[in-house]
């Protein structure tokens, strides 16, 4: 196992615990502007949060490891970068109707 593959393996609980923690930051911010939507309210802070933590770690991890690799290590960070990007994709996709509303209600509501 290299080790890249080695972190990788270690890095799945700490995604576990970044996306909840931040979920619950995010929800907890969602619900100090009394923006309450039911489900729409969690549905948008995991998502968001999931996105804000592949960015993270495509940024910090995944982008400076592709231009140090060769071989296979570097496919193997090519397709774990791509997937990242996918996700990241489906997210926003899956959380766009209900952030537009988000984006709606903070930029019509006095919120302050």
């Amino acid at each position: 196992m290299s080790e890249y593959e080695s972190n990788c393996s270690s890095a799945i609980g700490e995604q576990v615990r970044a996306i909840s923690e931040l979920q619950e930051k995010i929800g907890k911010k969602l619900k100090d502007i009394h923006y309450l939507n039911g489900t729409e309210d969690d549905f948008i802070s995991h998502h968001l949060a999931e996105v804000s933590y592949l960015g993270v770690v495509i940024s910090s991890r995944l982008v400076p490891s592709f231009l140090q690799a060769e071989g296979k290590e570097l496919a193997d960070i090519t397709v774990d970068l791509f997937e990242d990007l996918r996700e990241i994709k489906e997210a926003i996709m899956d959380m766009e109707e209900q952030f537009v509303g988000l984006m709606n209600y903070v930029c019509t509501k006095d919120i302050i």
